[in-house]
């Protein structure tokens, strides 16, 4: 709870909870399925888009990937992304979506992506492993901090879109190196003795 003064952290919780409360909304708008509602419409037409785009790839720029900036042929139109009328007949083409696993398959490639996974596996297994390993509980307690934030991370990664692209991330990749550090500093017989005598 203390994080909610965090203006970052602020900012965020409160669009997740707006974004919450007008899918609610919506969902009841439109007879309680989510099917009828234009933006799970819209998600599922960038996804076909997205599918036929990425099947037209060679096999060098499926493992590699296109970069950064590639769009995948789904274009929207400067009056729907609230600019004025007058931009009715102009087009862009997005490069992010909804999808973020997708969107980086075509961004950085099955390698670039299999490497992002086992760098999210590999943390929260050494961050698991640090836990049970080092008995100081102020260790313990960054450690589950680590590995929840970690795994917390990547399921709203996971649902919206290109969070990990943000600067917001940084301390959890940082709490990554406090995780070997406390692996060092136990080996090295740096950290104090916590126990009650």
């Amino acid at each position: 709870m203390a994080l909610m003064l965090h203006p970052r952290v602020y900012d965020l919780t409160t669009q997740i909870a707006r974004e919450v409360e007008q899918r609610w909304q919506r969902n009841f708008a439109f007879g309680g399925d989510p099917r009828n509602d234009s933006s799970y419409q819209g998600r599922i037409r960038e996804r076909e888009v997205w599918e036929r785009h990425y099947a037209t790839l060679s096999l060098t720029d499926k493992v590699f990937g296109r970069g950064l900036e590639e769009g995948y042929g789904y274009y929207l139109s400067l009056y729907a992304l609230g600019y004025g009328p007058q931009y009715r007949q102009t087009y862009v083409e997005k490069t992010r979506l909804h999808f973020s696993w997708l969107g980086r398959l075509l961004h950085i490639g099955v390698l670039g992506t299999t490497l992002l996974a086992l760098v999210f596996v590999a943390a929260a297994v050494r961050a698991t492993q640090a836990f049970f390993t080092i008995p100081q509980p102020s260790i313990k307690a960054l450690m589950f901090a680590s590995l929840a934030s970690t795994v917390g991370i990547a399921i709203y990664d996971t649902i919206q879109h290109f969070t990990l692209s943000e600067t917001s991330v940084l301390p959890i990749v940082f709490s990554w190196a406090i995780v070997e550090a406390a692996f060092h500093w136990h080996r090295t017989g740096q950290l104090p003795d916590e126990t009650d005598s």
